[in-house]
């Protein structure tokens, strides 16, 4: 049911963007960003049983453990976009490539990778996947969601499906190709508007130190009220371009997150024998923010001294450290929109301009 809702509401940002119910306009404009409806299948399936040309054997066949529909039914049918995410691609590849469909675990949480038969790949090639392929992709969705003035708010690699341009949805993944993948957001139960003033994102800004009321301070309205002077009374009201600022340095934020365990996990090299490191995104925020009290350099020492990670942190630091700028960008959003909140400027770092980094537009990937 999360699924559905998710993407339903997907369905419904989308048409509020576009002010156009034509299906087919949607899927071609935005055919990478999230999963459409199959129209013509729905219309397909309610012709048939309206008419009585329902074939009630077929259906029972063909879809087992799936009630058969009632005449009148309200049905949401979507297109299938495979069931590989940024998770199932989180663990060391030759683990991935040798056990497919093993379950596993993900910082404690036992996952189930989907059926699929990835191929042996090299390193290099499940590095320029993930940077100039994944990584991109993601970037682009969440972009078009901001775009759409919206937060997604629980971004995490199970956001992400991994699908492809080709039958096989899984064959992006199993290819470790990027021209045949399509990144697809999902899970938008928690989204909210930009600049929503909500008392959790007032709560945020305040946890920040960021000034998101603007105007004299309720005390100050009493005064002048008082004292007569309610012609220069400035009621206070929220800054709602320094939330939305924040909503999205929010999600900038987490993304750094699902990022970096993708490439942690995917790239790991543990020890024979040994388990990989954890590196689901709740554990690396803990470690940055509890442990390293949200201070990158000293969260970059930590993720140098693993030795599993030798191979993710080289591809880091090649291009004069281009890697750990970009994630840089991302883990110190939040501050950085303070920052400029405070100094008045009207500029907003985006996960377009995010995208436009050197890192993942451009450069070669070094290993």
């Amino acid at each position: 049911m999360e699924w559905i809702l998710g993407r339903v509401l997907t369905r419904a940002l989308l048409l509020w963007r576009s002010g156009d119910t034509g299906e087919d306009q949607l899927v071609s404009e935005h055919p990478r960003r999230f999963s459409t409806p199959l129209g013509d299948l729905t219309k397909s399936l309610e012709e048939s049983i309206r008419t009585g040309h329902f074939n009630e054997e077929e259906w029972t066949k063909a879809n087992k453990g799936i009630k058969i529909p009632r005449k009148d039914s309200l049905w949401v049918v979507l297109a299938y976009d495979g069931e590989s995410t940024l998770t199932t691609f989180c663990r060391p590849t030759a683990e991935r490539v040798r056990n497919p469909e093993a379950t596993f675990s993900l910082g404690g949480s036992p996952r189930h990778s989907p059926a699929s038969s990835p191929m042996v790949v090299t390193r290099q090639q499940v590095a320029d996947f993930l940077v100039k392929g994944v990584i991109p992709q993601c970037l682009e969705a969440v972009e078009f969601l901001h775009e759409c003035g919206f937060a997604h708010r629980s971004l995490s690699p199970d956001s992400f499906i991994l699908s492809a341009n080709s039958v096989n949805k899984n064959e992006a993944c199993e290819r470790c190709d990027k021209d045949l993948l399509q990144v697809k957001l999902q899970n938008l139960m928690f989204s909210a508007r930009l600049g929503e003033e909500s008392r959790v994102q007032l709560a945020a800004a305040k946890d920040l130190g960021m000034t998101v009321m603007v105007g004299d301070s309720y005390e100050m309205v009493r005064r002048k009220i008082k004292n007569g002077h309610r012609a220069a009374v400035q009621f206070p009201k929220v800054d709602t371009l320094a939330l939305a600022s924040l909503s999205i340095a929010y999600d900038l934020f987490a993304l750094g997150f699902v990022f970096l365990s993708t490439l942690l996990g995917a790239l790991a090299e543990p020890e024979n024998g040994a388990m990989p490191p954890p590196v689901d995104t709740e554990y690396l925020e803990r470690i940055y923010v509890k442990v390293y009290k949200s201070k990158f350099q000293n969260f970059k020492t930590w993720v140098y001294n693993e030795p599993a990670w030798a191979t993710t942190a080289k591809i880091l630091e090649g291009n004069d450290n281009a890697g750990w700028d970009f994630f840089e960008a991302l883990l110190t959003a939040r501050e950085a929109a303070v920052k400029r909140s405070e100094a008045g400027e009207i500029s907003i770092l985006s996960a377009g301009g995010v995208r436009l980094h050197p890192f993942v537009n451009g450069l070669e990937v070094e290993l």
